[in-house]
């Protein structure tokens, strides 16, 4: 929400606006709703555990094939175990038994059909087919709630925001955490308001290479569903304070 640069004296109420596709309608748009790559708070607590697909039904249904046809071939071992082999009496014609084979090997066991698991779209669906008239443009839907201001504030500090990287320009700011919202404010006096920050799906990372590539000392990045920041913290210990305000989940790094 740190798009605006209208200042406010104090602000009594927030208004969070979601905006979501509608629910698919058709089967075609299943694949669609992959959310494997959708980010969890607390995940960091998995390491390099990742969720897997669909392929874990594939290959739960070759495991459940296999299984069967080892169960089907010990079964028949039994049967010609306890039945030795005689001598062919000539009572069936040869060919009545060869048609009988063939039979047997052309035969299909299992299910009529196959039911296909993917997760990316036919071929089929993926040409596009020329349209008479424009494509009628999605309409998403809107979620409106009204969030009411909170007065208790968890953390509190002067922070460096990056306000242009190409130019690299800081901007000293006050910031002041009241969840599930960062307010900005341009003294600490908390007179100005100049933009809030939603912490829906917060996380934050903090790495060497940002501080290289920046210059700038106690860096750390604010992930939001909606946007990222970067900030830099007076000193050590208020970069670590930041850190486990903004994101208690986070396991910080040893």
């Amino acid at each position: 929400m740190f798009s605006s640069t209208k200042r406010l004296a104090k602000t009594s109420a927030i208004f969070s606006l979601k905006l979501t596709p509608p629910l698919t309608r058709s089967a075609k748009d299943l694949w669609r709703l992959d959310a494997s790559e959708k980010y969890v708070r607390g995940e960091e607590a998995l390491g390099p555990w990742r969720p897997r697909g669909i392929s874990v039904v594939e290959d739960y249904k070759r495991l459940v094939a296999r299984e069967k046809r080892s169960a089907d071939v010990q079964a028949i071992k039994v049967i010609l175990a306890s039945s030795p082999p005689q001598p062919y009496s000539g009572g069936r014609p040869q060919e009545d038994i060869l048609r009988g084979t063939l039979a047997l090997w052309q035969k299909k066991f299992g299910h009529r059909g196959q039911i296909v698991l993917s997760q990316e779209p036919d071929e089929e669906d993926a040409i596009p087919t020329p349209a008479l008239e424009p494509p009628v443009p999605l309409k998403l839907v809107a979620q409106t709630k009204l969030v009411p201001r909170s007065d208790m504030s968890t953390k509190a500090g002067y922070l460096l925001l990056l306000t242009d990287a190409g130019e690299n320009t800081w901007q000293k700011l006050w910031f002041v955490l009241r969840r599930p919202h960062l307010y900005i404010y341009s003294q600490s006096n908390e007179l100005e308001e100049v933009g809030v920050i939603s912490l829906t799906g917060v996380k934050v990372e903090s790495s060497v290479d940002m501080v290289a590539l920046l210059g700038k000392p106690h860096l750390f990045t604010l992930f939001t569903s909606s946007n990222s920041h970067v900030f830099s913290a007076p000193n050590e210990k208020e970069l670590h304070a930041w850190i486990s305000k903004l994101d208690p989940t986070r396991i910080p790094s040893i």
